[in-house]
């Protein structure tokens, strides 16, 4: 009697998902985007350096919570300390000069 498993090498190695459709950008756009993720990653590294526990994460949704018309003031001393400790604006000013405020 065989085994009640069947080895199937011919498998084929398929996408599980979609790729992300990018899309094409000339050299002044690739630049642009070069400058905004390096300000970015230095702002993340400045306030995760001296706020280990804070996440990017943590900042853009405080960050949202702003856009959507929270005003530092309304927020909760959990989140307030998030505002002040991750200095959003700086990460909203960063935003919005680029390709997130498009």
């Amino acid at each position: 009697m065989g085994a009640p498993w069947r080895i199937d090498l011919s498998t084929r190695n398929r996408v599980c998902f979609d790729p992300f459709p990018f899309l094409e950008a000339n050299n002044i756009q690739k630049q642009t985007i070069r400058v905004i993720a390096e300000e970015l990653d230095v702002h993340r590294k400045r306030v995760t350096c001296e706020h280990p526990r804070l996440a990017l994460t943590d900042l853009y949704n405080i960050l949202e919570k702003l856009r959507i018309g929270t005003k530092p003031d309304e927020l909760d001393e959990n989140d307030r300390t998030i505002f002040d400790n991750g200095l959003v604006f700086d990460l909203e000013r960063v935003c919005t000069t680029g390709w997130m405020s498009q």
